[in-house]
């Protein structure tokens, strides 16, 4: 015979059928199971978020948030709601529930003036347990970066002796992303600086001009400063040196020559001197770095000592140095060649003031470099 039951399983399940039977007083039975599975509820949300637009140029703008919240779950949801921790207004057209499988599509506008990635988060329900899911976008602004260039030239880099007039040119170029206000150049030897305007586009470029009469050698610092429309102040600077022939001067002479004047000034070479002992004693006292010489012995014993430390050797440049000072190679202001390079860079008055702080500082090799540049800068 054929026997059935029915009922309403809402879980796995393993059930047990028991047949009894009886044949004169003796029980009999058997027995059977099946176990009916059934599917978990699995209430699950799935949430996609994109950008209308993922790079904005300087300044920002608007920007559309869309957010699709599907259903992937295999039972109903309800009290469906979307939020953004930087996107307050969300639309999501008033749906509230999601069936098995379906989905809605919500958006949010905001407006975003620099770098920003917000996170979204998908809620819903189903029978008192809360599912979401999350979701994140990052929308680049472009940073503000305001900028300025100059670059100066000069009309002559080197005059005659007596100078003249020497007209620079500053070419002012905005390098950066906003447009510049409040643009002024100035320049520590030359005023006034002669500009076509005080303000500059994006990559646009003016010259300013300015005339000084020269009548020695000059290095000259210009300076330009801008304003961005966020109030930053930016600023760019140049220099340049002009050359002006010197009356007269005497040439640079080098360690070795020195060595020979007092060689023979104090009778230790019977050779012929370019500079008599009497003028050699007028160039005396100096004193190097703490080293006091007063005598053309002192002198030939400081220019002759033999294996001379670093210090002994910056004393013995620099010695030379200053006795092509009092020779009249050169005066405070002349510019000389502190770096080997033939080219002059710096103030007499101002490589002495360095080589002494090198010297002091205990960097003696540096101290004698600058000595020695000084001295072969007419070789």
């Amino acid at each position: 015979m054929i026997c059935n039951c029915t009922v309403t399983i809402n879980q796995t399940t393993t059930n047990i059928a028991t047949a009894t039977g009886n044949y004169s007083g003796t029980i009999v039975n058997a027995s059977a199971n099946a176990t009916v599975i059934v599917a978990a509820l699995q209430p699950v949300l799935k949430l996609n978020k994109t950008a209308s637009n993922y790079s904005l140029q300087v300044g920002g703008g608007n920007v559309t948030y869309t957010y699709v919240v599907n259903n992937i779950g295999n039972v109903n949801l309800t009290n469906i709601t979307v939020s953004d921790d930087k996107c307050s207004t969300i639309n999501c057209s008033g749906i509230t529930t999601l069936a098995i499988g379906q989905n809605i599509t919500c958006n949010c506008t905001m407006f975003i003036n620099e770098t920003t990635t917000n996170i979204a988060t998908a809620t819903g329900n189903y029978s008192g347990t809360i599912v979401n899911a999350s979701a994140n976008a990052t929308v680049i602004v472009t940073a503000l970066q305001p900028g300025i260039k100059l670059n100066k030239t000069a009309s002559n880099y080197s005059l005659h002796v007596g100078g003249g007039n020497v007209t620079y040119y500053y070419n002012v170029t905005n390098t950066g992303n906003l447009n510049l206000a409040n643009i002024n150049v100035s320049d520590d030897k030359c005023s006034p600086v002669s500009c076509p305007k005080n303000t500059l586009t994006l990559g646009e470029s003016m010259i300013c001009t300015c005339v000084a009469n020269l009548t020695q050698n000059t290095m000259n610092i210009a300076n330009v400063t801008g304003t961005a429309p966020n109030g930053q102040v930016v600023s760019d600077s140049d220099n340049k040196t002009v050359i002006v022939e010197e009356r007269n001067r005497s040439a640079m002479r080098t360690i070795g020559f020195w060595k020979h004047q007092f060689a023979v000034a104090t009778g230790n070479n019977n050779g012929q001197a370019q500079i008599d002992s009497a003028t050699l004693q007028s160039y005396l006292p100096t004193d190097v770095f703490g080293t006091k010489i007063e005598t053309l012995q002192k002198g030939y014993d400081v220019l002759w000592l033999k294996k001379a430390t670093m210090e002994e050797r910056a004393i013995q440049q620099c010695f030379a140095t200053l006795l092509n000072f009092e020779n009249g190679a050169a005066s405070n202001d002349t510019l000389v060649d502190t770096n080997y390079d033939k080219k002059p860079d710096m103030k007499f008055s101002d490589a002495i003031t360095a080589a002494t702080s090198k010297f002091n500082g205990g960097n003696y090799e540096n101290a004698k470099n600058i000595c020695d540049s000084i001295n072969n800068m007419d070789e």
